[in-house]
């Protein structure tokens, strides 16, 4: 399991990630992304500064990565999983005992995971939760190709980083789901359904039906434009197919209150 992830960080090309967002605790620090080749959260606030990192292309084990595996099972062909690290930061007596979580999921050219960091300063438990999808880019749209369809299934994971305004809480909430993706007419559909709350199955309804159409069950993006190097995006989510022959997609999202990675494999052609 290790080093299927390794493999992919030393051969990564593209990292996407998604924002980090504070899902408990007070707002007396702040939190920011990287803008180079790492992927991380950050929280700062006086002596405390804290950063889970891990760097594309590491010779090693990345920064933060830890060293307790989880297996979480295989779904549509996805080995899921969860990654443990701690650490300390911090000076005199400001050091934080620190517990960095992945959950994710790991393909043959991307790997895609939600990573929290949990801590407490002073009275206050602290939550910051981070998304991000990383692989070899593809550089080419994806197109036809003997034996597969232009569609691609998956799994995502995601975690509630507030209450969202349809109702019911997923407020510090692990969700998991389903993930297709289709292609028509160079144009690009996603969809999510079968969510799942992991800490609440009441809200498993509500998830699956929180949409603004009320004739699906799915959270939809419709009629995506590809950018010409297999990357599509809107405000709420974005996505890059990976490895070769465009085998794969990932990508991350924040949506309804619930911020998530998610990762795909190519659908194999069942009739000519």
């Amino acid at each position: 399991m290790r080093g299927a992830i390794l493999n992919i960080y030393r051969a990564t090309t593209d990292v996407t990630i998604r924002g980090s967002r504070r899902v408990l605790g007070t707002v007396t620090g702040s939190t920011a992304e990287c803008n180079d080749s790492h992927i991380c959260t950050r929280y700062v606030s006086g002596d405390i500064d804290i950063k889970s990192t891990h760097k594309a292309g590491a010779s090693g084990a990345p920064d933060g990565f830890g060293s307790s595996f989880t297996p979480l099972g295989v779904l549509n062909g996805i080995q899921l999983g969860g990654i443990t690290a701690t650490s300390k930061t911090g000076t005199d007596t400001d050091v934080v005992d620190v517990t960095t979580t992945y959950y994710g999921g790991w393909l043959q050219y991307s790997f895609f995971a939600i990573v929290l960091d949990e801590f407490e300063e002073g009275d206050a438990d602290q939550r910051i939760v981070t998304a991000f999808s990383q692989g070899k880019a593809a550089t080419t749209d994806p197109a036809a190709l003997d034996g597969y369809d232009l569609s691609w299934t998956g799994k995502l994971y995601g975690l509630g980083h507030t209450t969202a305004s349809g109702g019911g809480v997923t407020l510090n909430n692990r969700i998991r789901g389903d993930v297709k993706i289709d292609i028509t007419n160079s144009m690009v559909d996603v969809a999510f359904s079968n969510l799942v709350d992991r800490n609440n199955a009441s809200n498993n309804g509500r998830l699956n039906d929180i949409d603004d159409d009320p004739m699906t069950n799915d959270w939809e993006w419709k009629g995506l434009s590809l950018d010409g190097s297999g990357g599509f995006s809107v405000s709420d989510l974005d996505g890059q197919f990976y490895g070769d022959k465009h085998l794969e997609v990932g990508g991350t999202f924040d949506r309804h209150g619930v911020i998530g990675a998610f990762g795909a494999k190519r659908t194999k052609r069942t009739t000519q």
